[in-house]
């Protein structure tokens, strides 16, 4: 008899819906936790690969900062928008190392920030 089937780790198993997820340039796979770029690899962490792809989900809508932010098990939430604005100007500049002209996420003054197509 074959033992139980070997555990595959996922570090958010709720995430829901199509493993690709295109806008524009921009192509995520989920299941690789990879994005990229003009098809070019962009480096992210894993806070940031996941702010990223909340933002390029939200079409047409604007996630709050606070909503951006990612609770951690057995850790207090503690993130402040500073850090969350800090994580997006580093999210930034990863994706200006393949493209020098990135504007796709923009500031929404008060609220958060929005994918732009």
């Amino acid at each position: 008899m074959a033992g139980p089937a070997p555990r595959v780790f996922r570090p958010e198993t709720g995430m829901s819906g199509a493993d690709i997820v295109r806008r524009g340039p921009l192509e995520i796979n989920r299941a690789a936790w990879r994005a990229t770029w003009n098809g070019a690899t962009v480096h992210l962490t894993a806070t940031e690969f996941r702010i990223v792809d909340r933002l390029a989900r939200a079409r047409g809508i604007v996630p709050h900062v606070r909503l951006l932010a990612i609770k951690r098990p057995l850790r207090p939430f503690r993130h402040e928008s500073r850090t969350i604005n800090c994580t997006v100007r580093r999210i930034r500049w990863a994706f200006r190392v393949h493209d020098s002209g990135f504007n796709a996420i923009q500031a929404e003054r008060g609220e958060g920030y929005r994918w732009r197509e």
